[in-house]
């Protein structure tokens, strides 16, 4: 079994892999750069970025003002969220 753990930071991401082997337990980590953090639309290079850069731009738009503290703030950015990715297509 596997746990993969990411925290993003700026231009690119943290990560860590921690793994139970029949040897014991075993942690792999590194950071990635992939300037998510920057990149447009039309340079995404997989589904992944471009499903992160439309919710990244959407947040920005519609979100700014808004807490991770507050339950309601957290709420309306995942309705933000949820409305953008149907909108864009990506959920059917």
């Amino acid at each position: 079994m596997s746990t993969a753990i990411s925290k993003r930071r700026g231009k690119g991401y943290s990560w860590r892999i921690l793994e139970e082997t029949a040897m014991g337990s075993r942690e792999t980590s590194g950071f990635t750069i992939d300037d998510l953090d920057t990149k447009d639309l039309k340079s995404a290079s997989s589904e992944y970025e471009r499903v992160f850069i439309i919710i990244r731009d959407s947040l920005e738009k519609h979100c700014e003002s808004l807490s991770l503290d507050s339950r309601e703030d957290r709420l309306q950015c995942t309705q933000v969220i949820s409305d953008t990715l149907r909108a864009r297509m990506v959920l059917k």
